[in-house]
């Protein structure tokens, strides 16, 4: 029996919400672990509660630890199990989220006009390689 117990919502798919990545990081780990799936609703979630005082999955109880949030977790587990190679891949993610938000920023900052413009000038490009 294995001592992790991973406490998520009911979403089948390890795709859709915050729990399926951290039950990814579980599995690229290759660490044995328990699921407990919890209702979606937020007040029907007393175990929670009492471990986190909140409502919110995934959390995660490895031993004598409870961790909570997503990123926490899976910092947790990298720091934990994961060794130098699962260091790089946080670094890596990092800096993937920080370009990501970069850009998000950048398509805020031209407005819808400014993406207009920004398309047509784009096509004017590809049609211009084309030749």
């Amino acid at each position: 029996m294995s001592d992790i117990v991973l406490y998520r919502c009911p979403t089948r798919t390890n795709v859709l919400c915050p729990c399926g990545a951290v039950a990814r990081r579980l599995g690229k780990l290759e660490l044995s672990y328990r699921t407990e799936r919890v209702p979606y609703r937020r007040n029907s979630r007393p175990e929670i509660e009492e471990l986190t005082r909140q409502h919110r999955v995934p959390v995660l109880v490895d031993g004598d630890e409870i961790v909570h949030d997503s990123k926490r977790i899976i910092q947790y587990l990298n720091w934990k199990y994961g060794g130098e190679e699962s260091k790089q891949d946080g670094r890596k993610q990092e800096k993937d989220e920080k370009s990501e938000k970069a850009g998000r920023k950048a398509w805020r900052k031209l407005g819808r006009k400014g993406r207009k413009k920004q398309g047509k000038k784009d096509e004017k490009k590809s049609g211009e390689e084309d030749r």
